[in-house]
């Protein structure tokens, strides 16, 4: 008897030790994962930097002729000088033109790709909030009611009618939540974040390119007014030549061949005149498409390039500015986006961890459903590892991986085929006032001896053959320098383009970890056009925010777009727009770029009635109470401006990249 105790402490001391060292094992094993775990998200993305040199080169080459550009029809001696990245996201205000300025503005309020990339803004901040909403846990009810077979009667193959089947009442509430321990939940919001600031420079990117095509497509216009006059003229002055001609023929001094070839060349010239009116309208419905409005409804007034200034660009334009780029942002964005994938993927090699909370209330009689007596509830822990998936996780890693590089190679190639841009428009702007001075002294000369093959002809000391042959030259020199001096103004545009002008620059990405940083010296310009506070001085006053209710306006994401909806709001409901205050601001967490209010709405129904006007006009809108609209105002609203463009109202285009209502 004395020995059974001692046998039974024997027995039961290797499977204490036992249990022991398994609760170590597991313990350790749980460590090992937690610190996996920690290995697994990074605390930081760094974008790459590209070396690329400091200024362009042939900036510097051109210093004398940049700072003397006014006698290539450019900025005056005293014109004022501003700073580049003052001046880029306005720039074709520089070109000192009212028709192009109010052009450029209904273009930002109209084009239809513009809208587009709105909405895709639009819908890469719903995903944003899901990726927040994702975070937090999900809590649902359920009132169920069931009816069961009783127990024992489950495959017993006869059913008894003294024992009937039984109804179950229940009403609970679930709690699930997975703990984010490895960071996947946090990577996926920093990726779908950096996805929503790639949308947002993908909109801007359209803005730039819209604003290019606007002021390229006005150049047209004026280039073909000045070619068509130089027809014009050139037809008058055949025409009196054919005159003389004739005149001469019936004096015996000419031959009927020099009547004919005359003739020809009169009627030659008659020729080019539609075909360049043709072409002038087809670059007017070019434009107005950019514009939003239908086709044959722009009516532009009849001006020629010279009509345009031509702004000098002075020598140590910084290669840093093209970081403000668009595309160059979409690049970043996607490089920072694809490093937060690779996160992603890492911690799914983990095993989650999900908790769930479930409480409620069960009876088979509703009388009895809520005493304490039928309460229920239970939670529940679950951490559950994938044990052999042949590796297929593995490569979702490297998949991760492999694209993260591609988006570094990527990200470099944009950035050196913008320094390609800015090189070749610089290259463009110094050779083309060269080719635009030689090419005046042709004309010059051209013009001179056409002057004196007439007066030797009229004498008789020259055929009319060689009389021809100099008007043709003159008029063809003519021609030739329009063409130059377009293309000159063409360099311009694709040096603004590419140095990101036409967009505000956007903010820096989030996240910690390296970014580009901001060039300290920008550059400067040069022109002789009165520009505006927020172009001249190197800081804008910010908007102050509205109390009361206000209205959010959809679609807006940039300063310059915020700028232009605001002057089409004042234009086309001046009576609501009095008293009213745009503020531009940003999301404190789920989202980036801006959301527009109208502020001073005294009541909940002034504010829904002043949406309810805006609707009808297919501007999406939303009222807002106090107290709920994000804090942080970032623009400031500007003064409307008359538009000095003719165009139909009722085929003119919408707010700036709004949504429309379905």
């Amino acid at each position: 008897m004395s020995r059974t105790p001692q046998r039974r402490s024997v027995r039961r001391l290797p499977t204490a030790l036992h249990c022991y060292n398994l609760g170590r094992g597991m313990a350790a094993a749980l460590v090992g994962v937690f610190l996996a775990g920690c290995a697994a998200k990074r605390s930081q993305y760094d974008v790459p930097v590209v070396p690329v040199p400091a200024t362009f080169q042939k900036a510097s080459s051109g210093a004398a002729a940049a700072q003397t550009a006014a006698t290539a029809g450019g900025a005056a001696p005293a014109a004022a000088s501003a700073r580049l990245d003052q001046v880029l996201p306005e720039w074709w205000r520089l070109l000192g033109s009212a028709e192009l300025d109010s052009l450029v503005k209904q273009a930002l309020e109209g084009n239809a790709e513009l809208k587009i990339a709105a909405l895709r803004v639009q819908q890469a901040r719903a995903r944003t909030s899901q990726a927040v909403s994702d975070q937090l846990p999900v809590v649902t009810g359920s009132v169920q009611r069931r009816r069961e077979a009783a127990e024992g009667e489950i495959g017993g193959g006869v059913t008894s009618s003294r024992t009937p089947a039984r109804s179950v009442n229940q009403v609970g509430v679930r709690t699930d939540f997975r703990l984010d321990i490895w960071g996947e939940r946090q990577s996926i919001y920093e990726s779908t974040e950096l996805q929503e600031r790639r949308a947002m420079f993908q909109r801007d990117d359209v803005q730039r390119n819209v604003v290019a095509n606007v002021v390229a497509g006005y150049l047209d216009y004026l280039s073909f007014n000045d070619r068509l006059r130089v027809a014009i003229e050139t037809d008058v002055a055949v025409s009196g030549m054919l005159a003389a001609v004739e005149a001469r023929l019936d004096k015996g001094d000419a031959t009927l061949i020099d009547m004919e070839q005359q003739r020809a060349a009169v009627y030659s010239v008659k020729a080019t005149i539609p075909a360049l009116e043709q072409q002038r309208d087809e670059a007017l419905n070019n434009l107005a498409v950019l514009l939003g409005v239908a086709p044959g409804s722009l009516q532009l007034k009849g001006q020629g390039v010279a009509a345009l200034s031509f702004p000098a660009v002075l020598p140590g334009v910084p290669s840093a500015l093209l970081l403000r780029r668009p595309d160059v942002r979409v690049m970043e964005a996607r490089l920072l986006a694809a490093d937060a994938d690779i996160d992603i993927a890492r911690t799914r090699l983990l095993p989650p961890l999900d908790l769930s909370a479930q409480a409620g209330y069960g009876s088979e009689f509703m009388s009895r459903l809520f005493r304490p007596e039928t309460l229920f509830w239970n939670v529940v822990g679950n951490l559950s590892a994938t044990i052999f998936d042949h590796g297929r996780r593995n490569r979702d890693v490297d998949v991760a991986t492999s694209v993260h590089q591609e988006m570094v190679e990527t990200y470099a190639r944009v950035i050196y085929g913008a320094v390609r841009e800015v090189d070749d428009a610089l290259n463009g702007i110094r050779l083309g006032r060269a080719r635009l001075n030689a090419q005046r002294e042709a004309a010059q000369a051209a013009k001179r001896a056409w002057d004196y093959s007439r007066e030797s002809y009229q004498a008789g000391g020259i055929d009319h053959l060689l009389l021809l042959d100099t008007e043709r030259t003159y008029h063809r020199m003519l021609d030739e320098q329009h063409n130059i001096d377009l293309q000159r103004y063409r360099a311009l545009i694709n040096l603004f383009t590419a140095l990101g002008g036409g967009t505000a620059g956007g903010d820096p990405l989030p996240g910690k970890g390296k970014r580009p940083a901001a060039p300290d010296d920008t550059g400067r310009v040069v022109t002789d056009v009165a520009l505006g506070p927020a172009q001249a001085n190197d800081a804008a006053p910010a908007a102050q925010a509205g109390s009361g209710w206000q209205l959010e306006l959809a679609g807006a994401t940039d300063s310059t777009a915020v700028a232009a909806a605001w002057r089409d709001l004042q234009l086309r409901f001046p009576d609501l727009m009095a008293q009213r205050t745009v503020a531009a601001r940003k999301p404190e967490r789920d989202g980036a770029g801006l959301r527009v209010f109208l502020a001073h709405f005294a009541t909940g129904a002034d504010a829904e009635i002043a949406c309810a006007r805006l609707r009808e006009q297919n501007i999406a809108c939303r009222a807002v109470a106090p107290g709920t609209a994000p804090k942080g105002v970032l623009a400031p609203a500007p003064a409307a401006t008359p538009s000095p463009v003719t165009h139909q109202p009722a085929l003119f285009g919408r707010a700036a990249g709004m949504a429309r209502l379905p």
